[in-house]
């Protein structure tokens, strides 16, 4: 065996068993499966599985998108039947910050936000767009936060606050209040059972007495 050939023998088996980066380049979500083109040699696997975020009686499904940066676990010392799960942080993709605190997420809290962008597919490349107005949440020791665009939920212990734009809603153990916006219904509207839709007012010095329905 001549020395190149010796080089890339000993080259293939360093890998062997070894955990290897690389980037998605395909996706199945209903195996939870992908393919990755492994670093630096460009070698793809085939068909392999994307570490769920929980498995069990707690499921928590978050399919890898193309162009995700990952880390490829062999089984048995075979990369092709490893297992594929997301490299860390790095200066394309960084952790996200909660529209709620201004801040990434605080040890004991977790921040989920959807369509941030995946980082570039290869070397050079550039950082795919995030898309407008996406979905969000965050739950920490004293809050849960979610939102989507202008509309934002906050719950508090007592306290249940929803925000679309200029209009505010309230629930507290002192009831219910809007702010900035109306409230309508296409039925009726009861309070402490008399119909606001149907009701009259008896006592009335004029006419019959009675008024009219409500106008």
């Amino acid at each position: 065996m001549n020395a190149f050939a010796r080089y890339q023998s000993s080259g293939q088996a360093a890998r062997i068993g070894q955990t290897r980066d690389g980037v998605v380049i395909a996706v199945d979500p209903i195996a939870h499966a992908v393919r990755v083109r492994l670093e630096p040699d460009g070698q793809e696997t085939g068909w392999i599985p994307s570490a769920p975020v929980a498995a069990g009686g707690l499921r928590v499904s978050c399919p890898l998108e193309v162009g995700t940066q990952v880390s490829v676990y062999p089984t048995g010392g075979d990369i092709e039947c490893g297992t594929a799960a997301p490299r860390a942080f790095d200066v394309h993709v960084t952790p996200p910050v909660s529209p709620a605190t201004g801040k990434q997420a605080q040890p004991g809290e977790l921040l989920a936000m959807a369509g941030q962008g995946t980082g570039p597919t290869q070397d050079g490349g550039s950082v795919a767009a995030a898309t407008q107005n996406a979905a969000w949440f965050h739950l920490t020791p004293g809050a849960f936060y979610a939102g989507a665009g202008s509309a934002v939920l906050t719950i508090e212990n007592g306290t249940i606050v929803a925000t679309v734009a200029g209009c505010t809603m309230t629930l507290s153990a002192s009831g219910l209040a809007v702010t900035g916006g109306t409230i309508t219904s296409d039925t009726d509207v009861l309070a402490d059972g008399i119909s606001g839709k149907s009701h009259r007012h008896s006592g009335v010095q004029t006419g019959n007495g009675v008024t009219g329905v409500p106008q």
